[in-house]
């Protein structure tokens, strides 16, 4: 549990990390030379912080080496902060771990158009949005 704990404090304090540097270099976006070394610290968190490596080596035979060489060199030659984001994106969904993931610097809001509630212990469409979803902006 310690771990599990450690391990999140960790993960939230990467992902804040990220969060800043990148929001201030989102305008201009980033360079070559930040997205590998936020990629790089990634993965050294993940082989030092990840508490469950061992179990998704053994079960689902995740190498971390082979997937950080499969997406380096993509994420190296992203031409966009976004492409970047989408490799980061798809190497965490490697893991097939619905705990772990990233939250990427956006303005971009969704909804699904309905809220929930739990009556009499089912889950229950509480609400319908009637309007019509506003067009993307980019």
């Amino acid at each position: 549990m310690f771990k599990a704990l450690k391990f999140l404090s960790v993960l939230s304090f990467f992902l804040l990390t990220i969060l800043l540097t990148t929001s201030a270099a989102f305008a201009k976006g980033l360079t070559t030379e930040q997205k590998v070394l936020d990629f790089q610290q990634l993965i050294g968190q993940i082989k030092s912080n990840y508490g469950p490596l061992n179990y998704k080596i053994n079960s689902q035979k995740i190498d971390v080496d082979s997937l950080q060489k499969k997406y380096f060199t993509q994420i190296e030659t992203s031409k966009t902060d976004s492409e970047f984001y989408d490799l980061l994106l798809l190497f965490t969904a490697e893991f097939k771990d619905s705990h772990f993931g990233l939250r990427i610097p956006s303005k971009k809001r969704a909804t699904l158009g309905f809220s929930t509630d739990l009556v009499l212990g089912l889950g229950t469409i509480h609400c319908l949005t009637q309007q019509q979803p506003a067009a993307p902006t980019h």
